[in-house]
């Protein structure tokens, strides 16, 4: 499968965009455009099937020793699109090991409490909350 890639900025206009640290609505900003243009974007190049397996290592994540919050978090939000609410909330709650970077740690956690992970049992399958 070839590599894609695609600037943000060029998916909005062809030019390039970039958010400064001191802007006060760039998080929001940025977040707005990613799901407005990046998500459908992803969706256009690779089905979230093929973005789960290709880009996300659907099948070892959980049996990899790293833990690296980004991917994990990519990976669920994937699975959360394609109404694999279980799994993804498995990946959410991976063992972090003592080397994890503290700050991956928070927003997995944060990204897992958004989901409502919490109300979601833990594997065999389906996608329903816990009753």
């Amino acid at each position: 499968m070839p590599a894609v890639d695609e600037r943000i900025g060029t998916l909005i206009d062809g030019y390039d965009r970039w958010w400064k640290s001191d802007e006060p609505n760039g998080p929001s900003e940025m977040a707005d455009t990613v799901i407005r243009y990046g998500l459908p974007w992803f969706d256009r190049v690779r089905t979230l099937e093929e973005q789960a397996e290709n880009w996300c290592a659907r099948k070892t994540v959980l049996m990899d020793r790293s833990y690296h919050g980004r991917s994990l978090v990519h990976l669920a939000l994937t699975l959360y699109r394609m109404g694999e609410v279980r799994e993804a909330c498995d990946v959410l709650r991976k063992p972090v090991p003592r080397t994890a970077i503290e700050s991956s740690v928070r927003d997995v956690a944060k990204v897992r409490k958004w989901l409502g992970c919490e109300s979601v049992e833990q594997s065999g399958g389906g996608q329903t909350p816990a009753q």
